[in-house]
């Protein structure tokens, strides 16, 4: 049981843990885990664009990114191409696989989140949402204040 007065930082810590065992659970079936299915939804909606983009939209540093593209490259979800603008650099694409694993990410991610929201009514998980949302922000100005 979590403790009635339970900090917002723990609270935040415990949901992000077991969201993070959810979905590495549930994506598994798919070879995939909580680290890299951010990569690909962000392809989805951004087709082409290259690894600098691609970190600073997911909010990961360029290291983590290298190593999860170079996983999910060899396990043949995403394609490299160079770019046509820029001769350093590539343009990262979903491959047919990477295509076809991409609605059971966002099925998976829908079914967390019913889970999540069970009993809770609409009004109260929309004004959740906006708490949610305004402490994140707290919390990403905190951080980038003192950087």
């Amino acid at each position: 049981m979590i403790e009635e007065d339970a900090s917002i930082s723990k609270l935040a810590m415990l949901l992000y843990r077991d969201t993070q065992r959810y979905l590495d659970r549930s994506l598994s079936r798919c070879g995939l885990g909580c680290g890299n299915f951010s990569i690909l939804l962000c392809l989805d909606t951004s087709p082409g664009i290259n690894q600098n983009e691609l970190s600073c939209r997911i909010g990961v540093d360029k290291a983590l990114i290298a190593r999860n593209l170079a996983r999910l490259i060899e396990a043949g979800f995403i394609d490299r191409r160079p770019s046509p603008r820029d001769s350093r650099a590539n343009n990262l694409f979903l491959s047919a696989q990477g295509e076809r694993v991409v609605p059971q990410i966002r099925a998976t991610l829908a079914e967390w989140n019913d889970r999540l929201a069970e009993g809770i009514p609409k009004d109260e998980i929309a004004s959740a949402r906006t708490l949610l949302r305004t402490i994140a922000e707290n919390a990403r100005g905190v951080i980038e204040r003192k950087s």
